[in-house]
């Protein structure tokens, strides 16, 4: 064998070398991590912050609960996920057991059948509110789906479309936002799927942008729903509607079509 000959095996030996390892370094990182977000589902730290805007803006909605949370107690070290992760995606700084043992006595929600029933309920409950203050307002199914468009979000025609209850804003508020945390938490110990969560939080986020003009007429009707011994979550509202670092001054409200009208 020339030596030419001899530098081209080597040369190919080392290169394939280099790819098996390669190949076997990045499984195993794929493993470790489909492994991780097994136990987490999509909370766990190893998730990356979503980029897109929409969804960081559904995600937000939850922030006060997201607030309580990460200044509340010691952080868990098996799951140290940053503060974005929780304000813009489904981490929560806690493990699954906590989760679940929160679940059912906040919820009394147990399981998948549960979660997805439960989650369901308070999604109409929504659209009942909403649909009356779009009625009181004479806006149509129709122009309400008009205002969305330009977000590219696929709404369930139910939260539009049907009988209204009584419209209160305040309770719309709480609602959204208590209803879009229980979503967090049931994706983060996946009674329900990432996909399932994605679309209950479309509804949410549509309800908001159509009932709401910005983030501050959204925290202050949620806030006025607080009981006076709330203390963490009045705390945690304020900070958020005054502080510059805070999720609801980094993330725009997304623009609709039209306000809402009077």
């Amino acid at each position: 064998m020339s030596r030419t000959e001899t530098i081209i095996v080597v040369v190919t030996f080392a290169v394939v070398l280099v790819f098996c390892v390669t190949i076997l370094v990045v499984a195993s990182r794929v493993r470790r991590r489909k492994m991780a977000t097994g136990a987490y589902g999509p909370g766990h730290y190893s998730v990356p912050v979503p980029g897109d805007p929409w969804r960081r803006f559904t995600s937000a909605l939850t922030a006060p609960y997201g607030r309580v949370e990460a200044r509340s107690g010691a952080p868990d070290l098996r799951n140290p996920v940053k503060a974005d992760q929780i304000f813009f995606g489904y981490a929560v700084p806690t493990t699954p057991g906590n989760l679940k043992a929160s679940l059912a006595r906040e919820w009394g929600v147990t399981d998948s059948a549960t979660a997805l029933d439960t989650i369901g309920r308070g999604v109409a409950r929504i659209g009942e509110n909403l649909r009356a203050l779009l009625q009181a307002g004479n806006v149509t199914p129709q122009a309400a789906q008009e205002r969305l468009r330009g977000l590219a979000v696929t709404v369930d025609v139910a939260l539009l479309q049907g009988p209204g209850g009584q419209a209160d804003l305040d309770t719309l508020a709480f609602d959204i936002a208590r209803v879009a945390n229980l979503v967090r938490w049931a994706a983060v110990v996946q009674y329900i799927d990432p996909r399932t969560a994605d679309a209950r939080m479309d509804s949410l986020g549509a309800a908001a942008l159509l009932a709401f003009t910005d983030w501050q007429e959204f925290g202050a009707r949620y806030r006025s729903r607080l009981a006076a011994g709330d203390t963490a979550f009045i705390k945690a509202v304020d900070w958020l509607l005054t502080d510059a670092s805070s999720p609801w001054a980094r993330q725009p409200w997304p623009a609709v079509v039209q306000g809402r009208s009077e």
